[in-house]
């Protein structure tokens, strides 16, 4: 079914030899498409039964796959698991990407580990730069210490 949505749904990527179809950019159904079809897909059936097990913790954001559980052994055979169902889905997984097990990973250049959520150090000097260069507009500044505190209070009170 999966396969049946994507075909249906991609565009020819331009200048592409051999040729190579893709989802369109900039389509707001785009996202859509791919949720639905990554949810239809065995992954995605493996992504489900995972995440109703007990002490198996799942989400997915796009095309992020985040899994948390306490025991290093069981989340080497879950991450292994994971990948076998994406090759047979023909879904590529990013080996640049791809972390863990770990004690803490990163996702959206936000640390994440047991009890820990901050924003990476790089990312975080960008934002209080980004900050302290918006002096003239009031709302954007407040935007970058809105953001940083849902994510982390402790670091949206190091914005000067």
């Amino acid at each position: 079914m999966a396969r049946i949505i994507a075909n249906q749904s991609t565009v020819l990527l331009p200048e592409s030899s051999p040729a190579k179809f893709i989802l369109p950019f900039g389509f707001v159904q785009s996202p859509i498409i791919a949720s639905l079809c990554l949810h239809k897909s065995y992954l995605g059936e493996t992504i489900t039964k995972l995440s109703n097990t007990v002490g198996i913790n799942l989400s997915v954001y796009m095309d992020d796959i985040i899994i948390s559980l306490n025991d290093q052994q069981k989340a080497d055979m879950v991450l292994e698991r994971v990948q076998d169902a994406a090759e047979r889905s023909s879904f590529l997984l990013n080996p640049a990407k791809t972390e863990g097990p770990a004690e803490q990973i990163t996702s959206f250049n936000i640390n994440l580990s047991h009890d820990n959520i901050e924003i990476e150090q790089e990312r975080f000097d960008k934002f209080k730069n980004d900050y302290n260069s918006a002096t003239a507009n009031s709302h954007q500044k407040q935007g970058y210490k809105n953001y940083i505190k849902s994510v982390n209070p402790n670091q949206s009170t190091l914005l000067i």
